[in-house]
């Protein structure tokens, strides 16, 4: 891997910066792999970590964080189309350790706002931590806002609201939310060993072009965070303009406070203070398993917004139509509140029904809660979302049991030889005791409903 000389004169002064070892780590072929695992389905499925992986080491600042001892073919592992885990890189799992320190309550009803979200893994890191939480997870790229729809439907979770806006948009809210994550679009050079492409990508000019988007995404973004928010501020990017340089933009421009997190020297972070006094932490792969990554913590000061709330305005399911859907949903479940959209019935977390009747009001919402499915002529049509959630009942209707072959044959759409069967009507379709998705069951056929537009595609 042939590295601008640009970049590395560049970065050459940046804090915790060793060309030597840099310059060997992106020359070298091997590259971690590393996932986290969706704990909540491990429970619910009674399946340990073991089960999905082995001879896994742990990321020491994620609890549910492994590395794998090599990357396996994942498109044909139907376990991450179940959202068993997710694939994602170490160094921005330490996240998971911020929050520990900031939020050591996992429990508050957090709300909390993933500006730049596609692909997903920060939002469902979130959604993970904030268990009680609403996580509204925003792209402003409409093919990209797929993806994050892809991704976060089959993490199962049913606290994350998937909008599609500007971050300007989001100022039409002011005070709204107590968690704001910024992973701010950026020059990728902690990617360059991933993505070689972005090597070429990478300039000086595209290096300013990136730090002046990302001050307006701040500034656009800022005043929906309640006066003692949080804001979490990170880039892919090794340069000292997009890193350090807008830490200090940010203490000057804005009533900020910086947060030093407390880590292990043996984890090998480098933390770097700011002539601002501004706290962040740095990833250098040659220094830790994980890409090149940069995170600094804030809490946002006095504020002169004020916070306001609108009515619900969906049509709450009426109690003879949500029981028709009892058999699919866990018992005794209060947590959720039942609303109809046009022919959909969807659940929603009861505790934010009024911040979500706020988000519909001013966003373009693509995804809210969990979609449980359409009622016709008093039949329930399950949705896919309900398939590879946390709060289908699987010990009420039946499933049925994958092979390898028959999962990876489920997931490309096909039809699924089932010999021998003889239920009659809607199955879960499972692979390890994980949702996959709905298949009907017929006298001498099944039809698959798995969702055309996520098939595997692959051979």
């Amino acid at each position: 891997m042939q590295l601008p000389s640009q970049f590395i004169t560049a970065i050459e002064n940046a804090p915790g910066f060793e060309a030597k070892g840099f310059l060997e780590t992106h020359a070298a072929e091997d590259i971690v792999t590393s996932v986290r695992i969706n704990a909540e389905k491990q429970i619910n499925n009674h399946t340990p970590t073991t089960s999905i992986f082995s001879d896994t080491k742990a990321v020491k600042w994620c609890e549910q964080g492994v590395y794998l001892p090599n990357r396996p073919s994942f498109t044909l592992d139907p376990l991450l189309h179940a959202g068993a885990y997710y694939v994602q890189e170490a160094s921005s799992m330490f996240i998971w350790h911020i929050l520990s320190a900031i939020f050591p309550e996992k429990q508050a009803p957090i709300i909390a706002l993933d500006l730049c979200a596609a692909p997903g893994g920060k939002t469902t890191l979130l959604a993970d931590y904030f268990t009680n939480g609403l996580i509204i997870s925003n792209e402003v790229i409409k093919q990209r806002s797929a993806t994050l729809i892809e991704n976060t439907t089959k993490w199962g979770s049913g606290n994350i609201v998937v909008t599609n806006n500007d971050p300007a948009a989001f100022s039409k809210m002011p005070s709204l939310v107590d968690l704001l994550l910024i992973d701010a679009p950026c020059s990728g050079s902690g990617l360059f060993r991933r993505d070689v492409n972005a090597i070429n990508e990478w300039s000086e000019a595209n290096v300013q072009l990136c730090s002046a988007r990302q001050k307006r995404i701040i500034a656009d973004a800022l005043p929906t965070l309640k006066e003692g928010g949080i804001l979490l501020y990170a880039t892919c990017s090794f340069s000292v303009e997009e890193n350090e340089q807008m830490v200090d933009w940010m203490l000057t421009e804005y009533n900020l406070t910086s947060i030093s997190i407390t880590h292990s020297s043996s984890w090998g972070i480098v933390t770097t203070n700011t002539n601002k006094n501004g706290v962040g932490y740095r990833f250098y792969p040659n220094k830790l398993q994980g890409e090149g990554f940069f995170i600094t913590a804030f809490t946002k000061n006095n504020s002169t917004n004020s916070a306001y709330l609108s009515s619900i305005k969906n049509s709450f399911a009426t109690t003879t139509e949500i029981t028709l859907f009892d058999p699919f949903l866990l018992p005794n479940n209060k947590v959720y509140s039942y609303i109809k959209h046009v022919d959909t019935f969807i659940a929603v977390p009861t505790f934010f029904l009024e911040i979500i009747s706020k988000l519909l009001k001013h966003l373009y919402v693509r995804k809210i809660g969990i979609r449980l499915g359409e009622l016709k002529r008093n039949e329930v049509i399950p949705h896919h979302e309900l398939a590879v959630s946390n709060i289908y009942n699987k010990k009420c209707l039946p499933q049925t049991s994958l092979s390898l072959e028959q999962a990876i044959n489920f997931l490309k759409k096909n039809t699924v030889d089932l010999l021998g069967n003889s239920t009659i009507g809607w199955s879960l379709a499972t692979y390890k005791n994980y949702g996959l998705g709905w298949m009907k069951l017929l006298s001498n056929r099944m039809n698959n409903y798995y969702p055309v537009e996520w098939r595997i595609l692959k051979k």
